[in-house]
């Protein structure tokens, strides 16, 4: 099976964005935007996971928001995505 996003991690997703805690919310949006560019890029939990160094268990427990993960961990998600994880700069 190609590359996709279930429905029920859509719903957990909109449910976390909908949280009163602004958090929550930013993880949403985060985990959001790093699903659709797996998706865009064609990759598979399974091929993001060899890319991550991650498991595929790990991958599906985060997408489903099953899972909030240490921040290492989430770096690593991005990071097999070849995203830009420079969240700070200092001035």
């Amino acid at each position: 099976m190609g590359a996709r996003i279930s429905h029920s991690s859509w719903e957990k997703l909109f449910q976390l964005g909908e949280s009163q805690e602004e958090t929550d919310q930013a993880y949403a949006k985060m985990l959001e935007t790093a699903m659709e560019i797996r998706v865009e890029l064609g990759l598979t939990q399974a091929m993001l996971a060899e890319k991550s160094g991650l498991t595929s268990s790990m991958i599906s427990k985060m997408e489903s928001g099953n899972n909030h993960p240490t921040m290492k961990t989430f770096l690593k998600y991005l990071r097999g995505l070849e995203i830009d994880w420079a969240l700070m700069q200092k001035k």
